[in-house]
């Protein structure tokens, strides 16, 4: 059952950072706290699944009337001065007015004791400042006056809509408990496939307001975005060096698909990403991880929701013990052969190569979607773009010499990753790290903390690569990649570097 709940989401600075407060509008108070306001509130869409559930499972279905989001009402912060005897409170409030039987009932979710109802909206200003006048003068009279100095919101705030899939269990819970005290060890009842995806998954659909726009990589993401959409179902595998965008254009995959089903009634699709360490963290009893890895399968194929796997070759261990050889693969093999649920894998070419080597009718089963890295030329523009995106967000300021500067250090010190992940990845950690303008020694310092390598070697003799490749292109004609690599490998060696 999908049920609307409405969160209270409050902003708060810790540390220079923003902070997103989430908490339910009324009702039983849960509170979460994360600097991405997806994280918190997918977070609290989780306890609050919970507890309703809990709920349900008592017969206190009613206490879930307070939580529920009424499309309907009317959010208004209002900026109040409260005059009372002894001292006048400034507070910043955000109110909900829900329209009923011609008038508005008005409630604030940081004064939930002191709800009031008003004929017009044009009326709430006056009417709240004399309700919570009267309020806070109860409170001091009671001796709690220092609960009013934590009223006011400094911050922004607003409701925020959450939907929630709440499991309505009917007869696993009227089933009487088995017997055998063996079957109730080793899991006499079936689990939920719902409920074992929030325990050991992460939703990503809930993520998508903090993922980032992908840049030159149209033609992966429409390839991606159709294979997902086909009927058959068959498995897509994004192959790629480190760095190249993989996690990107599948994230931009998962937008897309949020959107197109945003609105949708019934059931709705989602993309799930699952660990194989949670998948059998916890599981200490023989075919404990087998039902719980079943019944996410067929929760999977039911609602034709896709899991995604970053680390496909775990599961191949995962699960394994000296009693049993079976793993998270095998079970994940009939699945996948008769095209019942989607799985999306990232791996790299290496990565392929194992699992070719491990299970190559497992490894054939999936559309292998390339990725291939660029070259700093050609990622240029796309991190230039990226910059300016990082820019904004961070509200931060590049200097014309960052960007090439970047590149350069990536390309000699980070040889294992490719671009234009490496580039980008290091310009949102100056970003993050930087007050106001990202200067040239910033870049240094990163590098420096990075790598270990003192900042004179990063600033002059990080330059003579191009004096090294020029000697050497004088011993060596005809090989300019050799060449190239030979001459970062000198300059690495020269630092000690790995």
């Amino acid at each position: 059952m999908r049920l609307t709940f409405a969160a209270y989401v409050t902003v708060d600075r810790e540390e220079g950072r923003s902070v997103f407060v989430c908490q339910p509008y009324s009702g039983q108070r849960i509170v979460t706290r994360d600097p991405l306001l997806s994280t918190a509130l997918s977070k609290l869409s989780s306890k609050m699944r919970k507890a309703a559930g809990e709920w349900i499972r008592e017969g206190k279905s009613h206490w879930i009337g307070s939580w529920l989001y009424d499309p309907q009402a009317i959010t208004k912060v209002l900026k109040l001065t409260l005059v009372l005897r002894d001292r006048t409170l400034r507070w910043k409030l955000l109110t909900v007015a829900v329209p009923a039987f011609g008038r508005y009932l008005v409630m604030s979710p940081a004064v939930p004791e002191a709800p009031f109802e008003v004929e017009s909206l044009d009326e709430l200003s006056s009417r709240a400042s004399t309700v919570y006048a009267h309020w806070a003068q109860e409170k001091i009279g009671l001796r709690q006056e220092a609960m009013l100095q934590l009223i006011s919101v400094e911050g922004d705030s607003w409701i925020e809509p959450i939907e929630v899939e709440v499991e309505v269990e009917t007869a696993v819970n009227n089933a009487k408990p088995p017997k055998n005290i063996l079957a109730a060890i080793f899991g006499g009842t079936k689990s939920s496939g719902n409920e074992e995806l929030h325990k050991v998954g992460q939703c990503l659909d809930d993520m998508t307001a903090d993922f980032n726009e992908v840049i030159g990589r149209d033609e992966f993401i429409n390839e991606m975005d159709r294979m997902l959409q086909r009927d058959d179902r068959q498995g897509v595998m994004i192959i790629g060096q480190p760095a190249t965008g993989k996690s990107a254009i599948f994230r931009a995959c998962v937008k897309r698909r949020a959107d197109r089903f945003r609105d949708a009634k019934g059931n709705r699709p989602q993309v799930w990403w699952l660990a194989p360490q949670r998948l059998i963290s916890g599981m200490s009893y023989l075919g404990q991880w087998e039902q719980r890895w079943l019944s996410i399968l067929r929760e999977a194929t039911r609602r034709d929701h896709i899991l995604y796997f970053d680390d496909l070759v775990t599961f191949f261990s995962a699960g394994r013990t000296r009693e049993s050889s079976l793993s998270a693969a095998d079970v994940l093999r009939s699945y996948l052969s008769e095209h019942r649920v989607r799985i999306v894998v990232e791996a790299t070419p290496e990565e392929l190569a194992i699992l070719r080597r491990r299970d190559r009718a497992l490894a054939d089963r999936f559309h292998l979607v390339h990725v291939p890295s660029l070259d700093s030329a050609s990622s240029l523009p796309i991190v230039l773009e990226a910059a300016q995106q990082i820019e904004v967000r961070d509200e931060v300021y590049f200097h014309p010499e960052v960007v090439p500067l970047v590149m350069r250090q990536q390309e000699m010190l980070s040889p294992d990753r490719a671009f234009p992940g490496k580039a980008i990845d290091m310009l949102r950690l100056l970003g993050k790290h930087t007050t106001s303008t990202v200067q040239r020694n910033s870049v240094l310092e990163l590098a420096a903390r990075q790598t270990g390598c003192s900042l004179p070697f990063l600033v002059d003799r990080l330059g003579q690569q191009s004096a090294i490749r020029h000697h050497i292109e004088g011993q060596i004609i005809g090989q300019p990649d050799a060449v190239a690599a030979l001459a970062r490998v000198v300059v690495r060696f020269s630092q000690n570097l790995q």
